[in-house]
């Protein structure tokens, strides 16, 4: 006589112990997934700028100078007999004049401003903050029509002297590494290429950024010499913020520095072409000799 075979089971106490145990585990697991992603983002962060790099040094080749700034804060394209302008005459900005040198040929030539300005350009964007994204609406909109933003901007110098700001400048970019309305040339760094700030991440208010426009992001990459596609480095960068609309008389100096989603630094590409980080606890003087090309105080990697 075969006596019956007892199966065993969980009892809930097991069953309460298993559970707690995949928590832990995933609790564990957690920030280091998070971590990997926020690295791959930051790596592909550093590519971007790595690319618009080479893509200023073929310009500079080319052309004998860096693309310039552009004119004005909102201009019409500059066209010449049917073709857009070259970089000593466009209004439109230098993220525009960079198009055909970071094979984005077809965009730079097409016939309609406006598609132009509404179309994102992926490597203009830092995958921590936000995808290649258009945006309308809020206080700050500009535009009926939705505006491609950009996640970097170009290094207009250390704007000496200055210590309040309302506009969309806070002057010409006349030691920086792009000014308005001209063509930095190689000669220009006297402090040289590898001391010098070229394009850096830019500073954010977080809350709005995938949602509305803000006072430094709503004339998008083809606006001209204005603080969506410019900087200054008259005060250190700093990770995103997050709080509600400004007013005009509030916009200084956040709305002029550079600046990034990333946690600790922000990554920038320098006039050599290379890419580096940029503490946030950078030394202030140390941060305004690095946006000058000429001051005669050229900065060493290591202060960075």
């Amino acid at each position: 006589m075969h006596r019956p075979r007892l199966h065993a089971a969980f009892t809930l106490v097991e069953l309460l112990v298993v559970i707690a145990i995949i928590g832990v585990l995933i609790a564990l697991l957690l920030p280091a997934v998070q971590a990997a992603r926020e690295a791959a983002r930051r790596t592909q962060c550093t590519n971007h700028l790595k690319q618009i790099g080479l893509g200023m040094h073929t310009h500079m080749e080319t052309f004998k100078a860096f693309p310039s700034g552009g004119s004005g804060i909102q201009p019409p394209r500059t066209m010449s007999n049917g073709r857009p302008a070259g970089y000593k005459t466009q209004a439109w900005s230098w993220s525009y004049q960079l198009l055909p040198f970071i094979e984005e040929q077809a965009l730079w030539e097409n016939e309609s401003d406006a598609y132009i300005a509404r179309t994102p350009v992926e490597g203009y964007f830092c995958p921590t903050r936000r995808r290649p994204i258009a945006l309308t609406g809020g206080p700050w909109q500009v535009f009926d029509d939705p505006r491609a933003m950009i996640d970097y901007a170009a290094n207009a110098g250390p704007a000496d002297g200055i210590t309040s700001g309302t506009g969309g400048e806070l002057n010409g970019g006349t030691s920086g590494a792009i000014a308005r309305g001209k063509a930095i040339k190689h000669k220009d760094f006297t402090d040289g290429l590898s001391h010098t700030l070229l394009v850096a991440e830019k500073l954010m208010n977080s809350r709005f950024v995938i949602t509305e426009c803000q006072a430094n992001d709503n004339f998008g990459y083809v606006g001209g010499f204005q603080d969506d596609v410019v900087r200054w480095g008259m005060e250190p960068p700093e990770q995103d913020f997050e709080r509600g609309h400004f007013f005009l008389f509030q916009l200084f100096p956040r709305n002029y520095k550079f600046g990034s989603a990333h946690v600790s630094a922000m990554q920038a590409a320098f006039c050599d072409g290379s890419v580096h980080r940029v503490t946030y606890s950078v030394d202030q003087e140390v941060f305004r000799r690095l946006s000058s090309r000429n001051d005669g105080e050229p900065v060493s990697q290591a202060d960075l």
